[in-house]
């Protein structure tokens, strides 16, 4: 067409300036092959339109009359297994990648957003690189479960060296019985040197007792014992023994 400079291929009506149509309904509406290519690209688009508002360089579209089912891809990207390539797939903004895909990660340089409601599975370990601090944060009460229902798995929390768990709350509260191995302090994270297993100490004052032991049964308040033998009791009615 000399007057719209525009060439048609089977289709007077697409409103492109190439338009092609395959009536083909089976095998490829359209095969481009370069077995001899070196450098450069075998499909190249490219732009420097200062007009650009609401189009694109690329669009690719499905739109059945009625509801139908594909089982293939609509869009598919492989590499052979003679094949290694820097990236299968590469999205960049001033020659710097925001996102890639390569045939041994999935590498994202953006903040992701997952705002689907649903899980997010992982089939192994989450690594945190940050050198300096990593935080898990949420916008509601946060729960970490180790374990399916029917199992009794273990919830681990571990540091090295001289790392230690901290908790920073108002309160730490135990639904449940508690084991403590090695040494617990309490009132000081500053304990002095050769003390045994449990030292406690005021952390302020409070104008109260260093400990309050509350025995709600009929047993006695407080029993110290040395392997085994009974060495000192405050009975329930607060004699001494």
């Amino acid at each position: 067409d000399a007057t719209n400079r525009s060439i048609t291929l089977g289709n007077t009506t697409s409103g492109s300036n190439i338009g092609l149509t395959s009536a083909s309904t089976t095998g490829n509406g359209f095969t481009f092959t370069n077995n001899s290519l070196t450098t450069g690209f075998s499909n190249y688009i490219t732009s420097t339109s200062t007009a650009l508002s609401s189009g694109g360089l690329e669009s690719i579209d499905w739109s059945p009359g009625s509801a139908t089912t594909t089982t293939g891809d609509l869009f598919k990207i492989n590499i052979g297994t003679n094949g290694t390539a820097g990236n299968l797939f590469n999205v960049l903004d001033t020659g710097s990648s925001l996102f890639s895909v390569s045939e041994t990660a999935v590498t994202a340089n953006l903040p992701v957003n997952f705002t689907s409601p649903g899980d997010v599975s992982i089939s192994y370990d989450i690594n945190l690189t940050n050198p300096t601090a990593s935080y898990i944060k949420s916008a509601a009460p946060l729960y970490l479960q180790a374990g399916e229902i029917f199992n009794s798995s273990d919830l681990n929390l571990n540091t090295f060296n001289k790392g230690n768990v901290v908790v920073n709350s108002e309160a730490f509260l135990v639904n449940g019985a508690a084991t403590v191995s090695s040494q617990l302090v309490v009132g000081t994270t500053t304990a002095p040197a050769n003390i045994g297993n449990f030292y406690l100490t005021n952390s302020a004052t409070f104008g109260k007792a260093l400990a309050i032991l509350n025995q709600t049964e009929g047993q006695d308040i407080f029993t110290a014992s040395a392997s085994g033998t009974t060495k000192f009791t405050i009975a329930n009615t607060g004699n001494v023994t």
